[in-house]
């Protein structure tokens, strides 16, 4: 059996572990493709801000992301004008829960929908 004889007084600070890449061309100041995921140097998580972003965390126009901000997003969490997600805040929505104005969901609230657990907001207005 062995015993701890030194406890260190700092923790280790955290390496990057990330990558990123982002096309040279641009529209609207944003690179047309920018995939990221992982830490930067300085230990923050790296997020995807592009045309097409694409990593664990993305905004753009459309997103493919674990947590998606956009245009469309396809996220396992999304907010977005269209969503394909496991749990979604958009206009127009095919998930598993939702909150939208139109939806196809297992559960959720919309406006109007198709959903095996769903609070229409229409039929509550008649």
């Amino acid at each position: 059996m062995t015993a701890i004889t030194h406890v260190p007084d700092t923790l280790a600070k955290p390496r990057p572990c990330g990558y990123e890449w982002r096309t040279e061309s641009s529209l609207f100041g944003l690179p047309l493709v920018h995939v990221a995921c992982g830490k930067d140097k300085e230990g923050r998580k790296l997020v995807a801000k592009g045309i097409i972003g694409i990593g664990q965390y993305a905004m753009g126009f459309v997103c493919i992301s674990q947590f998606g901000l956009g245009g469309l997003c396809i996220s396992q969490f999304g907010i977005g004008l269209f969503a394909v997600a496991q749990f979604s805040i958009a206009l127009a929505s095919l998930s598993q829960c939702a909150v939208a104005v139109y939806t196809v969901a297992q559960i959720g609230i919309s406006y109007d929908g198709v959903g095996q657990v769903l609070l229409r907001i229409k039929d509550l207005l008649r």
